[in-house]
């Protein structure tokens, strides 16, 4: 419960998984030290206020919606952008039919897709990346640094901290 570390780049990755540092995150959890991500200063004081700003992604997916296109207009009324994104992604067969019956690795897109176009500022990936195609990986990549969302990816997954521009072990030291 002691996390102090600051984080200036866009794509950082903690290497272990985030089920201990996540609710801290979150803003369910009290901490003592301080967290800068990106100017951004993180206190228990004002953590909860940035709840809204706040999007985290695991392997549990919660979706609201029956099938992946009313999930999107969920996240915004940018029909051209949902329908570029599905299009990019190639989510075009699962477009109408049930959220649950499409794959696992695809579920994962959606979420993070949401996450875009509900324009989150920082969005918070659990140990998820590693179950795309590295096409996959590549295009998230590219829109979450496009849209200018700052990822806190948490990994077990040595392969996935070839993106980052900061690197954070367990020990939290890094600044």
């Amino acid at each position: 419960k002691n996390a102090s570390f600051c984080m200036s780049e866009k794509w950082n990755s903690f290497y272990f998984s985030g089920d201990t540092l996540i609710p801290i995150l979150m803003g369910y959890e009290d901490y003592e030290g301080y967290i800068n991500i990106d100017g951004n200063f993180l206190s228990k004081n004002n953590i909860y206020n940035l709840k809204n700003k706040l999007y985290y992604v695991d392997k549990n997916f919660y979706f609201v919606s029956n099938n992946l296109y009313n999930e999107f207009l969920l996240g915004s009324e940018n029909i051209k952008l949902i329908d570029e994104y599905i299009i990019k992604f190639e989510l075009s067969n699962y477009k109408y039919i049930n959220i649950d019956d499409i794959p696992f690795d695809k579920k994962i897109i959606v979420s993070i897709l949401y996450g875009i176009l509900k324009r989150f500022k920082f969005i918070y990936l659990n140990n998820v990346l590693c179950f795309l195609s590295i096409d996959d990986r590549n295009k998230i990549y590219s829109l979450l640094i496009e849209n200018n969302i700052i990822v806190l990816n948490f990994t077990t997954n040595p392969e996935e901290l070839l993106y980052s521009k900061q690197i954070i072990k367990k020990d939290f030291s890094v600044c």
